[in-house]
């Protein structure tokens, strides 16, 4: 009851009069027979359907800092994985975010967080992205402190963040498993005590806005972007999230269609890069 009343203390007196993140030092959670981390959403494999069995999602004594940590497992007996996610209010331009992490029982799974500021686009009808940022996290067997910087590609004020926690799947072979575990669950990404930087005046990277949709896409998706291009193209990636560029190609008109029936489903990056070294990114979700 402590750590809530706390919770709800800090998120009275944040400074836009709004609640924002909270329980970053995963010290807040539910006393249910499987416990559930408080103020953070619990989500799926590849997908942002609720986890709400939370097989994957485990509190850890073992922590950093405090009583408690975080922990996520792959599944390779199902090819699965819960992972984590916080969105809030927030109008404030960190250029960084910290935590600390552990990568256990794995041989070549890759963790990720990344980070997004976002601003609510009334014409649109959707998030513009303000600023964006992901980390690799390695196998490593004790607590190490990571960082996770943010590149902001526009200069308008954010009004909401969101953060992303979750181990990935790099299983090798067809049919074999890295896993010893005869339960299965295996590859371990334990996260504690994350902090976000000071407000500093960050200098965005210039470069034009772009639309893409339908985002989620199925096969086509249609890129749309105001600069005006001439003979020098936009160079298109989309990354998965363990940062392996699955499809690149460039762009040299205004609205450009791309067949993306060939990746398959899942969550990604797309980034947009102009002849100047502008960089824009955006999150993209593939059915």
């Amino acid at each position: 009851m402590r750590r809530l009343l706390l919770g709800t203390f800090f998120c009275l007196i944040s400074i836009t009069g709004q609640c924002q993140l909270i329980n970053l030092d995963f010290e807040n959670w539910d006393s249910a027979a499987i416990p559930k981390l408080n103020h953070w959403e619990h989500l799926h494999l590849y997908t942002a359907m609720p986890n709400n069995s939370l097989l994957g999602t485990h509190i850890d004594s073992d922590a950093e800092h405090g009583q408690y940590a975080l922990k996520l497992n792959r599944w390779y007996s199902g090819e699965e994985f819960d992972w984590v996610r916080q969105r809030a209010a927030y109008s404030l331009k960190p250029d960084h975010i910290n935590g600390y992490y552990k990568y256990t029982d794995n041989d070549s799974d890759t963790g990720l967080v990344a980070v997004f500021l976002t601003k609510w686009n009334s014409t649109n009808n959707a998030n513009d992205t303000v600023g964006a940022g992901a980390v690799k996290l390695l196998s490593n067997s004790s607590y190490t402190l990571f960082t996770c910087p943010i590149i902001y590609t526009s200069s308008q004020t954010p009004d909401s963040i969101t953060i992303d926690i979750m181990p990935t799947y790099n299983k090798k072979g067809s049919g074999g498993s890295l896993c010893t575990d005869p339960t299965g669950n295996c590859s371990y990404l334990t996260i504690d005590n994350l902090s976000v930087s000071a407000p500093t005046d960050v200098t965005h990277i210039v470069t034009s806005e772009f639309d893409i949709y339908p985002n989620p896409v199925r096969d086509k998706l249609v890129i749309h972007t105001s600069e005006q291009l001439g003979p020098s193209p936009i160079t298109v990636c989309i990354i998965d999230i363990i940062g392996n560029v699955v499809f690149r190609s460039n762009i040299d008109k205004q609205n450009n269609e791309l067949d993306l029936s060939g990746i398959n489903a899942g969550n990604y990056f797309i980034m947009l890069q102009n002849k100047n070294g502008g960089i824009q990114v955006k999150r993209l979700l593939k059915l």
